[in-house]
């Protein structure tokens, strides 16, 4: 669903800058469109096009691959410490 360019900016941990050029970059590829929301104009959102979902679509099940078989040389206790040192980090 739609997703506004606030929450998106904290969710990726980066600057209105930063996020706004992913978006137009987005939009330009027609992954994406950025819109008003209805309740209140002055809040800008973002949601993906059907070709956009496409390709989440298709690539997730690849990342997700990926992801797995790097974390698969860690034993559960390093995966354990490797999660509490990025929340650390995160925060």
């Amino acid at each position: 669903g739609p997703l506004e360019l606030r929450v998106l900016r904290e969710r990726l941990r980066t600057s209105k800058a930063n996020a706004t050029e992913v978006v137009t970059t987005l939009e330009a590829h027609g992954l994406a469109v950025r819109f008003r929301l209805p309740a209140d104009r002055r809040t800008a959102a973002v949601r993906l096009t059907a070709g956009g979902r496409e390709l989440v679509d298709r690539l997730f099940p690849e990342h997700t691959e990926r992801v797995a078989s790097a974390f698969a040389v860690l034993d559960e206790e390093e995966k354990r410490s490797l999660a509490a040192i990025c929340r650390k980090l995160a925060a």
